[in-house]
C-alpha cells in the first residue's frame, strides 16, 4: 500500500523506510512493507505478512533481526496472549491488548496508518510468536526476529501442533 508521507514506528516514532520485494510485471509480484531503521520493527498492511512469507527468502530480506529473538519480546513477559485463527503465518490470533510497560505507566502501541490500538496476537502454530495487529485496517506490526520465526517452522513446533490436535 502507498503511504503519502512516511510512517512513523510505533515503538519508537523513527520515520520507517519502505524495503520492496519481487519484481514488477504482469503478476504484480511487489510487495513493499515499511521498516523502522533504528528499533527494526516491520510494519506490514494487510496480508502483506502473508505474501512476504511465500517470497523465497522475504523473511531475510524484510527482517532485520534472527529467528532466535522473534520470541524475546514477549515470551518472558508471561502476557497470557491466546490464539484464534487469521492472518500471517498459519493463523494468528488476538489475545491481551498491546500495553508496554514504562516508568510513565502503561503505553499502547498505535496503529501507524490509522492511529488505532494495536492488540497483541499469537500465532496458532508458533504461539511463542507474538505481533502486535490493527483491528481496523488489518495491518501488523513484527519486531526484529519474529518475521523469520515464523518463516521457519521446526519439526518441534510441528509434533507440539500435532498433539495439541490429538487432544482436542
Amino acid at each position: 500500500m502507498d503511504h503519502k508521507d512516511a510512517l512513523k514506528c510505533p515503538r519508537d516514532g523513527a520515520d520507517m523506510v519502505t524495503v520492496v520485494l519481487g519484481e514488477a510485471g504482469p503478476a504484480d509480484g511487489v510487495v513493499e512493507v515499511d521498516r523502522c531503521p533504528t528499533c527494526g520493527c516491520v510494519w506490514f498492511d494487510a496480508l502483506e505478512l502473508d505474501r512476504v512469507l511465500a517470497i523465497t527468502g522475504g523473511a531475510k530480506t524484510v527482517d532485520a533481526g534472527n529467528a532466535a529473538s522473534g520470541a524475546g519480546r514477549h515470551g518472558a513477559t508471561g502476557s497470557g496472549h491466546a490464539g484464534v485463527a487469521g492472518a500471517g503465518g498459519g493463523g494468528v490470533g488476538s489475545g491481551a491488548s498491546s500495553a508496554r510497560g514504562s516508568s510513565a505507566g502503561p503505553r499502547r502501541l498505535k496503529c501507524p496508518v490509522d492511529h488505532s490500538d494495536l492488540i497483541a496476537m499469537s500465532d496458532l502454530k508458533q504461539p511463542h510468536v507474538r505481533t502486535d495487529a490493527c483491528t481496523v485496517c488489518g495491518g501488523i506490526l513484527c519486531d526484529p526476529g519474529e518475521v523469520r520465526d515464523l518463516a521457519e517452522f521446526s519439526v518441534k513446533e510441528w509434533w507440539k501442533l500435532v498433539m495439541q490436535r490429538v487432544r482436542n
